[in-house]
């Protein structure tokens, strides 16, 4: 069968690996130095029988690996098995020089045949140009990566690693959501289990601009739990426009898995009150406003008949988000009025003290 992938066509090909899933109909195949992340960043580009028409043959979607950098050679061998398929990267240099990687990426991860990176596996006693990753094989729950250059026993005499799929799997993400909130985003996820899980790193970049993500921060993880966990994260001070999130876990000895990327816009920030959280409280919770220009800002509580018990903010602020927290200690259970107002536009909000 002969390839007729419209890229295949500009002289940019070269297919160093070939493997055809068994009794799926799909092959995956390596592609070298395409343009989109890099110079010889490689994609994967998964092929499935009758995609298009019988016997057709027809692209399903590329892959790119999650950090992917110039020379990494990410496709230069893949395997696959059932929803699993596992791609070398021999020139990754996370570790050192032409270290090498492999990555694993399963067919639903972050929605029906996304093809989400799940782990990436980089060898515990790796050195520079060992090219762990230069060829590699997924059986089952098993995985294989050769790493020719590997001199433990000799002058590039050459290595061969061997791992369980279950257990490069560390963290069970369940859901992975992104909520637009005035000058930011709230970030929702969810775990059904969870193996020596350090945390999570946020991470952002731009929609359409440089892939160059930014960390906005870390949540620490449960460890090892086969409880669900829920988690909640929120990225303020976001410029207007499209914006990109995911999530890198970390494990405890230093190894991270990506999510699935999820996009959002996040508008023009205007004049916003948010309710409190927690509420109802007891006794402290968080007020949080946006200020979409810089303005002469009064934030103040009151009770239930109108007097002022705390005040929160008197002063100039400039266009941003902000928040403020309300003690309640020494104040009875009751509703109680809070109040921003900002050079001429206001408005009231109500938190429930409960003790």
């Amino acid at each position: 069968m002969l390839c007729t992938h419209e890229e295949c066509t500009r002289g940019e090909v070269v297919f160093s690996t070939l493997r055809l899933g068994r009794e799926c109909g799909e092959c995956h195949t390596g592609k070298y130095k395409p343009s989109e992340e890099g110079l010889e960043t490689e994609v994967i580009i998964p092929f499935a029988r009758h995609e298009g028409g019988a016997e057709n043959w027809g692209l399903q979607a590329k892959i790119y690996g999650s950090d992917v950098a110039d020379y990494d050679e990410f496709g230069h061998s893949v395997s696959m098995d059932g929803d699993y398929v596992a791609v070398g990267c021999p020139g990754d240099d996370d570790h050192f020089s032409a270290s090498g990687a492999a990555y694993v990426f399963h067919r639903n991860e972050g929605g029906a045949n996304n093809w989400g990176e799940v782990k990436k596996v980089i060898s515990s006693d790796g050195a520079g140009w060992d090219e762990f990753g230069h060829s590699v094989s997924i059986d089952g729950d098993e995985i294989v990566a050769g790493a020719p250059m590997d001199d433990d026993n000799g002058l590039q005499s050459g290595s061969v690693y061997l791992y369980e799929l279950s257990a490069l799997l560390p963290v069970e993400l369940v859901s992975f959501t992104a909520l637009a909130d005035g000058d930011g985003v709230i970030l929702n996820w969810v775990t059904a289990s969870e193996t020596e899980n350090a945390g999570f790193e946020v991470e952002q970049r731009r929609e359409g601009g440089p892939v160059l993500w930014v960390s906005r921060g870390f949540v620490e993880g449960h460890g090892t739990t086969t409880e669900t966990q829920r988690y909640t994260y929120r990225v303020g001070a976001l410029e207007p426009g499209a914006h990109v999130m995911r999530l890198k876990q970390v494990d405890f000895d230093g190894t991270a898995a990506y999510s699935a990327n999820v996009s959002l816009v996040v508008d023009s920030p205007v004049y916003t009150l948010y309710p409190a959280y927690p509420n109802p409280f007891n006794p402290v919770t968080t007020i949080r406003y946006v200020l979409p220009r810089p303005a002469d800002v009064t934030l103040i509580v009151y009770d239930s008949i109108g007097r002022q018990v705390r005040l929160l903010w008197s002063g100039q602020q400039p266009a941003g988000s902000f928040e403020a927290t309300f003690d309640a200690s020494g104040l009875s259970s009751g509703v109680y009025v809070y109040r921003l107002d900002a050079d001429g536009w206001g408005q009231t909000n109500y938190a429930v003290l409960l003790r």
